[in-house]
């Protein structure tokens, strides 16, 4: 891992599960329920756990879920945009809109309501080369749950051109630990304290 890494935890199996472990039940039930939307992440749910409403904390409609299965349709697209220098700068202004449907619906529904968590499960979900872009699509979805506004670069005058979007942390080291549910209700910073 290089020193000018985003997220100085990514790679450490240890350090994120304390990092998860502080996030409140219910934001780690989502994000381990989003986690299954990663191909490959994490084991594939049996049919009954995701059959009507999950347990108390976490309930999801049937609105809820069907907003979401759309938002988070161009996941590999954006999982798939790791292509580092001008072509991947280029790739991620023009995937940003994407990014940024799915930040929307997670926070309409108040799933995430935070910059940590935001970050936490996001990096998970679209992978390490998106880390530098995951500041400014949670400062726009915070300001567009307010009033609406455009969802395609440049939201930002700095990020009219290929070359100004955020490139530095491309090639960093990818999250190691991705939560399943079972890890959302047993890990706790009550538990990981007493160790």
């Amino acid at each position: 891992m290089n020193g000018s890494t985003f997220d100085a935890l990514a790679g450490n199996p240890a350090l994120e599960i304390e990092r998860f472990a502080a996030f409140d039940h219910p934001t780690r039930r989502f994000i381990a329920y989003a986690m299954y939307f990663v191909p490959g992440a994490v084991p594939p749910l049996r049919e009954q756990e995701l059959n009507g409403n999950q347990p108390l904390p976490f309930v999801v409609s049937d609105e809820e879920q069907a907003e979401r299965r759309a938002a988070y349709a161009p996941l590999f697209r954006l999982r798939d945009c790791t292509t580092t220098g001008k072509e991947g700068q280029r790739q991620r202004r023009l995937l940003f809109g994407e990014l940024l449907g799915m930040a929307l619906v997670d926070l309409r529904w108040k799933r995430l309501t935070a910059l940590a968590p935001f970050l936490f499960c996001y990096e998970r979900l679209v992978g390490p080369a998106w880390r530098q872009m995951l500041g400014p699509c949670w400062k726009e979805a915070v300001h567009q749950r307010r009033k609406r506004g455009p969802v395609q670069l440049p939201l930002d005058p700095r990020l009219r051109d290929d070359a100004a979007v955020p490139h530095l942390l491309e090639s960093d080291d990818p999250p190691a630990f991705f939560p399943t549910l079972a890890d959302a209700d047993r890990i706790g910073a009550p538990l990981l304290g007493s160790l």
